[in-house]
């Protein structure tokens, strides 16, 4: 029997699932926590991380991201991932959205006859799309073993391109080191692309935006730059904290020249297509993106898709 999708109340499916898998963190950053509580919640069993995936799954979800805290202080993540690889997205797509926000779920064309077999792993289905998202200070050694066990593409926290301004923000000393040997460990094995989040303070880091492009342009990955929210233990959010987008464009502007597609230090500017927000990429032919910006209303993620 082929289950319903999931979908919102607008009948646009669900298909990318968040897990947190812990609540501890290595790091003290300024805008999260202040390392004089422990972690709020206990860590869950991966059995049964597996079992509510393995619903969910069946029910449309066609990309996992693992998330913490730190994801990566958590003993057995790679056997996880491992495990999140041997299940299969169903074979069903989404009708039209009825008049009630509901969608109906349709089979896809299986090739091997028939429709799907309805077991909830979606056997049937494309590799599932696992990704991460780290502080990167665990990642060199691991991105390896966790490519090799099913891991797609990985996101670093990373809220400065120089290292004192790096172990201000964390209140970790010597951590840039690792978090760059973490990035360019997943480069080289593949976990592609790499994609860097930022978030923006003024008073803290609103001076690194033109060096976090010069630095997505050397190292080959993605940086998104995010606003800063007000969900801090050290409650350091104010109104004048923030960063915004207009802010970014006018500290790029003196990088830009006025043409008909401005240009900004090796990498071209262009509205995406339904974006409110630029969108940076390489000169090259090939538009390999790496700067990306997004405030709380135009939200930025791993794939453009619909929240």
């Amino acid at each position: 029997m082929l289950k319903m999708l999931l979908s919102d109340k607008f009948g646009r499916p669900i298909t990318d699932l968040r897990i947190s898998i812990t609540d501890r963190c290595n790091y003290k950053c300024i805008y999260c926590r202040t390392g004089n509580e422990g972690p709020l919640y206990g860590d869950l069993p991966f059995a049964d991380y597996l079992r509510m995936a393995r619903v969910l799954i069946g029910l449309g979800i066609r990309k996992v991201r693992i998330t913490g805290g730190e994801p990566l202080l958590r003993k057995g993540v790679i056997e996880f991932v491992r495990e999140l690889a041997k299940l299969r997205p169903r074979g069903l797509k989404p009708s039209f959205a009825s008049g009630d926000g509901t969608a109906e779920a349709v089979p896809f064309p299986n090739p091997k006859g028939g429709v799907p077999n309805g077991d909830d792993s979606g056997c049937d289905g494309e590799a599932l799309d696992i990704a991460i998202t780290t502080n990167g200070h665990l990642l060199a050694e691991l991105a390896q073993p966790l490519k090799h066990a099913g891991l797609r593409r990985v996101t670093v926290s990373m809220d400065a391109v120089d290292p004192d301004r790096f172990a201000r923000i964390t209140r970790v000393s010597n951590g840039f080191d690792n978090v760059l040997a973490g990035i360019r460990a997943s480069r080289r094995v593949g976990l592609w692309p790499v994609k860097v989040n930022c978030v923006l303070m003024r008073g803290f880091n609103e001076d690194q935006i033109i060096p976090f492009g010069m630095f997505a342009r050397d190292e080959g990955v993605v940086v998104r730059f995010i606003e800063f929210m007000p969900l801090e233990e050290d409650r350091v959010w104010a109104p004048e904290t923030v960063v915004t987008l207009d802010e970014i464009l006018h500290r790029m502007s003196g990088r830009r020249h006025r043409r008909d597609r401005y240009h900004c230090a090796g990498f071209t500017s262009f509205l995406r297509t339904l974006q409110p927000h630029p969108h940076y990429v390489r000169r090259e032919d090939s538009y390999l993106s790496f700067f990306r910006l997004g405030s709380r209303f135009a939200r930025i993620n791993a794939s453009w898709c619909v929240r």
